[in-house]
């Protein structure tokens, strides 16, 4: 069908290029790239997938991978027009990436989940107004509190009357922490 095509195929919990093991499933969990990108190079591969020599895309979900990862794979597989004159590399940082995204998402939703918080507003969006105790210098000094040190373990402590703002300051920080 094409020259220079190919086959990216699963078999025995072992993911093929051609004929070259790039990756394998271990234990029934993740799936273990072997230097990808090396090896691709080395026997320059062209990138192209051909959509017949695969398995249902759901392979991608069952060794440990996102639903996002494997919608991106059908993606190339469908546009392969589009996706043919794409290097490999850049094709599989794409299906990477759509990973890596669908990871941080997961991340964030747990965090905010677990976090419990009650609004879903962030430092931007906050009214810190003067009626409620909060001078312009004062939303600056905790932005640039939470901004300084980002990643660190800080407890904070916020005291005010009943309706002055506290949970939502709250909030904002909670959410602009966790993204």
């Amino acid at each position: 069908m094409y020259e220079n095509a190919q086959k990216l195929y699963y078999s025995n919990d072992v993911l093929f290029i051609d004929d070259v093991c790039i990756g394998e499933q271990r234990n029934g969990e993740s799936f273990v790239f072997k230097d990808l990108v090396q090896k691709c190079r080395e026997n320059n591969r062209c990138g192209l997938i051909l959509a017949s020599q695969l398995p249902p895309v759901n392979w991608l979900q069952h060794m440990g991978g996102s639903k996002e990862a494997a919608d991106a794979l059908k993606i190339q597989i469908c546009s392969s027009n589009v996706y043919n004159e794409m290097p490999f590399e850049n094709r599989l940082i794409e299906l990477l990436t759509a990973y890596d995204d669908a990871l941080t998402a997961r991340r964030s939703e747990t965090l905010i989940r677990q976090a419990k918080l009650k609004s879903k507003m962030s430092f931007d969006d906050l009214t810190l107004s003067s009626e409620r105790g909060f001078t312009p210098d004062t939303k600056k000094y905790i932005a640039s509190i939470i901004w300084t040190y980002p990643g660190k373990v800080s407890n904070i402590t916020v005291l005010g009357a009943s309706g002055s703002g506290k949970n939502s300051l709250l909030c904002g920080i909670g959410y602009h922490c966790i993204n």
